[in-house]
């Protein structure tokens, strides 16, 4: 059952072996900047919790599924989409967001603030 498997390997349709994960595992981690601390068994966990909860699966279900007893680690596990967040916020603005940079270039074309 292919199917079954996590990550099977696209050239055989197999599992990959352990080691093979692992050696995969290393190398994503060490191009991401990410401690050697931080399992695949762990960031998994994190993965599925954070992709559950933006696809708006409640933090009770998810709790059930990563077989939590306690909310608040669940919560630690499952992490929102910034850019779901600004989304959000950009609604509760009365006035569109401007960074810095582009209030900065409207003021050297009319340097007098005169319109």
């Amino acid at each position: 059952m292919p199917e079954a498997w996590l990550f099977p390997n696209p050239r055989t349709g197999q599992a990959y072996s352990e080691q093979a994960i692992r050696r995969l595992w290393d190398g994503v981690r060490e191009k991401a900047g990410i401690s050697k601390e931080l399992r695949l068994y762990d960031a998994t966990r994190h993965s599925v919790a954070s992709q559950l909860l933006n696809a708006g699966v409640s933090l009770g279900k998810i709790r059930e599924v990563l077989g939590h007893s306690d909310i608040r680690t669940t919560q630690r596990y499952a992490h929102g989409q910034v850019e779901s967040l600004r989304a959000d916020l950009q609604k509760l603005s009365l006035k569109k967001v401007v960074s810095l940079r582009e209030e900065e270039k409207g003021q050297q074309k009319n340097p007098a603030g005169v319109s």
